[in-house]
Formats: structure tokens, sequence, C-alpha cells
């Protein structure tokens, strides 16, 4: 039941299958955790991007 439900899942949002690639792709030999550094800084940035623009619609300045 759980496999039908992560495939349903997987066929409408493709994410696991994009996952799956991620995690499958191949690193260079002799490589570190800084092989990873600058894209998990720019996926960091663009969340904060995202929900900086999230909270500026919804901020609504009162005095009380």
């Amino acid at each position: 039941m759980i496999n039908r439900f992560f495939a349903w899942i997987d066929d409408r949002s493709g994410l696991l299958t994009a996952a799956h690639r991620a995690l499958a792709h191949p690193v260079p030999p002799r490589t570190g955790w800084w092989y990873v550094f600058g894209s998990a800084t720019l996926l960091a940035f663009i969340l904060q991007v995202a929900t900086g623009i999230a909270l500026s619609t919804a901020y609504v300045p009162s005095s009380g």
C-alpha cells in the first residue's frame, strides 16, 4: 500500500524520480562536501527569496 502511494505521488509530481537521479549523479573522485556547497548555497538563497516574497505580500503594518 505504501509503494502504491509513493508511485501515485511520483506519477503526479516526479519528485521521487528527480531525487533518485540527483542521488545517483556520479561525483568526481576525491571530492568531498565542498563539492555540494555551491548548489546548497543556491538552494538556500532561492528558498530565502521565495519565502521573503511570500512574507512581504502578507505583511500588514499596524500599530496595535
